[in-house]
């Protein structure tokens, strides 16, 4: 679905495809850094920083294709926020979204 949105945004231009993908990552980089808060605290930006520019990871901003993974990964990433704060049902909501990406 996000990828016909995309497709009605720009057709075959790659720019709204990119930057989709880019605002995930960032978002999942976010989410991880929300997470090694409230669990590592004086981790949380030096890990967060790592993961956030690792080459495997951002492959997913260069490959149109690995929007599925970027997709699943914010969802699983949201769903432990979640849990961590005890939000149960946005945490359910979460998986089941994290699920359907696959």
């Amino acid at each position: 679905m996000s990828l016909a949105v995309n497709y009605a945004v720009s057709g075959r231009n790659p720019w709204s495809y990119h930057a989709f993908n880019l605002a995930v990552h960032i978002t999942n980089a976010l989410l991880l850094f929300g997470i090694l808060r409230r669990t590592r605290d004086e981790l949380a930006l030096p890990v967060t920083l790592i993961w956030t520019a690792h080459p495997l990871l951002t492959e997913g901003v260069t490959y149109v294709t690995q929007r599925t993974e970027l997709l699943m990964a914010m969802f699983l990433l949201l769903t432990l926020y979640c849990v961590i704060r005890d939000w149960k049902l946005p945490a359910v909501i979460a998986c089941a979204l994290g699920m359907g990406c696959k």
